[in-house]
């Protein structure tokens, strides 16, 4: 699995400041979009799962997860086109790229 990680890039986006960008981190994970994408997966709620993708890809741009950014930008505009094989395809890869973008900063922070 690509995750192409830039801490650097992550911290230099919340203004070079590595204990703000460790709160960033906290926050997207209390936040609990990845547990919403979850739920309107399961219930087909499109409009809900491309706002939410739509906030997590700037949130993952924002940390450094870029690829994992790149993935929700592709499920965000499946989800205004209500393609689902495209949401079926991407959606579980998301979901596992984000935990994985999340142990990988964690463990080089």
């Amino acid at each position: 699995m690509d995750l192409r990680i830039d801490i650097n890039a992550g911290i230099e986006n919340c203004g070079g400041m590595k204990d703000f960008y460790v709160e960033i981190l906290d926050s997207f994970v209390e936040e609990g979009k990845k547990e919403a994408i979850i739920k309107e997966y399961a219930d087909k709620d499109l409009e809900m799962y491309a706002i939410d993708v739509h906030s997590l890809k700037g949130t993952l741009r924002l940390i450094g997860a870029m690829a994992a950014g790149d993935v929700a930008e592709k499920l965000q505009f499946a989800a205004e086109a209500k393609d689902m094989a495209t949401i079926d395809s991407l959606h579980d890869t998301l979901v596992e790229m984000i935990d994985a973008s999340l142990t990988e900063i964690r463990a080089q922070l």
